[in-house]
């Protein structure tokens, strides 16, 4: 009988190393497999069956330049290698199997570059997920190169996309979780192409994710590459979209952690969660405090409704230390929300009595610097509100336009 040597993963940038390490010397080769047609061929032009039988000879050379010539017929071979890959011989099987592998790599290779060369035209058909993405991100080259990279990246989640909800949130799940473990074990960094897949399934109206995968991929969303994009790099437009679309969507339990994004890098979406958390009578202060701060970062005077409710709520959030004497003051929702009424009408802070206010970048201003030093100065404020709600501020008292009202 044949001896059989311990097998070793096969490189295909050299066929030869792994077909050593495969190598055998027996008197007889084993059986092609039960109702198996190959046969041991003679001399003279080879047909790829016949050179898949060769996959499992003594000589290594034999071996060696079978495998090669299957390799250069590409898809002409796929039939003979596909016969193999099932054989009793376990040389014959596994090299079977691993140029099956490197075949068909080299033709998804070979399509995704023209497809994003020359479109879904170019390949005879569309690509998993190509119908959602290109939905909700367009035709464009740029648009297909980074399709191409998520192909590479998550064939298999995209894949899912294409096979229902169910499908897409369960391999999303099972993602984020094998990603975060990789990060662990592998300090690892997560690419774009593969945030933007997670986006792409994760952001689909009626896929569901368990808390911690839902918070799991927004944590994703700081890799690098991610952060890169957004700050102006490669893929900026088409990476606002997926996020925007999975911020829109967030509920209850991972909305704040979009809302952080959503003001971080200006992505409007984000004021369809924040509008939710004002319209929920069960949220936590900080909450509601945070779903104002976004919507004075990322909204207009249309949103002043939804906000102008929180003027009677007295609910402390936070504090600050004012005056010379360094005294306590607590900060209301109340304060917040006229705070940020004051910003999206356009008017001057000052007006209102806010002496502490300090600018933030990412939340317009700072919660603790939206204070009162008492409650009379807070009511004053609140009712100059309610006169230029009316209409009954002088002319004089009103703020000329927005550009200029902050001043």
């Amino acid at each position: 009988m044949k001896m059989l040597l311990r097998y070793r993963p096969l490189c295909w940038i050299s066929v030869a190393a792994w077909m050593i390490a495969s190598g055998a010397a027996s008197a007889q080769p084993s059986p092609a497999g039960p109702g198996s047609s190959l046969k041991k061929p003679a001399t003279g032009q080879l047909s790829p069956r016949e050179r898949v039988l060769r996959l499992g000879d003594d000589d290594f050379t034999v071996r060696e330049q079978a495998a090669a010539k299957l390799l250069e017929a590409g898809a002409s071979a796929v039939a003979a290698l596909e016969e193999g890959a099932v054989s009793n011989d376990r040389e014959i099987r596994y090299a079977s199997q691993r140029l099956l592998a490197a075949i068909r790599r080299s033709a998804f290779e070979e399509r995704l570059a023209a497809f994003a060369r020359d479109g879904e035209e170019a390949v005879g058909g569309q690509l998993p997920a190509w119908d959602v993405y290109r939905q909700l991100l367009g035709n464009s080259e740029q648009s297909r190169q980074l399709f191409v990279e998520m192909q590479r990246a998550e064939p298999q989640l995209l894949a899912a996309i294409d096979k229902g909800r169910r499908e897409a949130a369960y391999q999303t799940n099972l993602r984020c979780e094998v990603l975060q473990r990789e990060m662990q074990v592998y300090n690892r960094e997560i690419s774009l192409a593969t945030v933007a897949s997670l986006l792409l399934a994760a952001g689909h109206p009626q896929v569901v994710l368990p808390q911690q995968s839902g918070s799991l991929l927004y944590s994703y969303c700081y890799q690098g590459g991610v952060r890169a994009a957004l700050a102006g790099g490669d893929y900026e437009p088409q990476v606002r979209k997926l996020l925007g679309r999975y911020i829109a969507q967030s509920d209850d339990t991972t909305a704040y952690q979009g809302l952080v994004l959503a003001t971080q890098y200006e992505i409007k979406e984000g004021l369809e969660p924040a509008l939710r958390i004002l319209r929920d009578t069960n949220q936590q202060p900080y909450a509601i405090q945070f779903a104002i701060l976004a919507i004075a970062r990322l909204g207009d005077k249309q949103q002043m409704e939804a906000v102008e409710p929180f003027l009677a709520d007295a609910t402390h959030v936070t504090h600050r230390r004012v005056g010379d004497d360094n005294r306590l003051v607590a900060v209301q929702v109340r304060d917040v929300a006229l705070a940020a009424l004051v910003h999206l009408s356009g008017q001057d802070y000052r007006d209102y009595g806010y002496r502490h206010i300090q600018p933030n970048p990412q939340t317009v201003f700072t919660a603790n610097s939206a204070c009162f030093e008492n409650d009379a100065d807070r009511e004053k404020a609140v009712q100059r509100w309610r006169d230029y709600r009316a209409g009954k501020l002088k002319d004089a008292d009103k703020p000329k336009d927005a550009s200029d009202a902050q001043g």
